[in-house]
């Protein structure tokens, strides 16, 4: 998962992103996050597009208590409990299901169709 889509996903709950930043093996990223609006404006792609460790993506999940729902019927998930989704998936297991750019998006507009995409 790149920088920038896990901020995205975690952008309402900036106290969780600060405790797992804060702590020491992740502690590179707490001047970047502070510094996020600057980094933002200048376009760092190298920051922003930046692979983040699986481990850290792990802990961020295994702390939030965001899920997703998924519809079987119509290969879509959904950041709400929508009346098509028949699965209610805890996000540290959504990450090993479906890809991380359909995980951000759904996020970012409610739904992601996933297709077939299963990991």
């Amino acid at each position: 998962m790149k920088f920038w889509q896990l901020l995205d996903i975690f952008r309402d709950e900036k106290l969780l992103l600060v405790e797992v930043f804060s702590q020491k093996k992740w502690r590179s990223y707490l001047p970047i996050f502070y510094n996020i609006e600057n980094v933002v404006k200048s376009q760092d792609r190298t920051i922003l597009d930046g692979e983040i460790d699986d481990e850290l993506l792990k802990e961020m999940c295994s702390k939030t208590s965001k899920s997703i729902y998924f519809s079987s019927r119509k290969n879509v998930i959904y950041s709400y409990k929508s009346e098509y989704a028949d699965t209610e998936i805890q996000l540290l297991d959504a990450i090993t299901k479906f890809s991380h750019d359909a995980i951000e998006e759904v996020f970012e507009k409610s739904e992601a169709d996933v297709g077939g995409e299963s990991k």
